[in-house]
């Protein structure tokens, strides 16, 4: 004789598409979308994307740029930029036999006394001397 199953009622709550909009300075172009339960959950969201599929320009595919979710108003997520970065297959094509790479880093205090890391790159034409 089969077993007769104990059923506990689990409730299941329907999960919604929520879009993920860039910053204006993108147009408020279209990051994606995420598949969650609430709005809530948008607010712990970070997300990175490639500069040449926000632009819709191929000559940007060697820069990612890191946003976060600002805020959310009527179901959409509005984010802010909090990295820009090339890519290091990037870096390492632009560094080739007889040129050198010289970069730093070093911490910066904007306007709105905000901390950011800044990491300049520079390139030389030809050998560069240790002076």
């Amino acid at each position: 004789m089969a077993k007769k199953r104990n059923s506990s009622a689990v409730k299941v709550k329907k999960k919604k598409w929520y879009p993920i909009h860039a910053p204006e300075q993108f147009n408020g172009a279209l990051l994606g979308e995420t598949y969650l339960n609430e709005e809530t959950e948008l607010a712990k969201k970070y997300l990175t994307a490639n500069l040449s599929t926000i632009t819709k320009s191929m000559r940007k595919q060697n820069i990612n740029v890191q946003f976060k979710v600002e805020k959310v108003e009527d179901g959409k997520a509005y984010t802010k930029i909090i990295g820009y970065s090339l890519i290091n297959a990037a870096v390492k094509r632009l560094v080739r036999r007889g040129r050198d790479k010289i970069a730093d880093s070093f911490l910066a205090k904007t306007k709105t006394k905000e901390v950011m890391r800044i990491k300049p790159l520079v390139i030389t034409g030809g050998k560069g001397t240790k002076a």
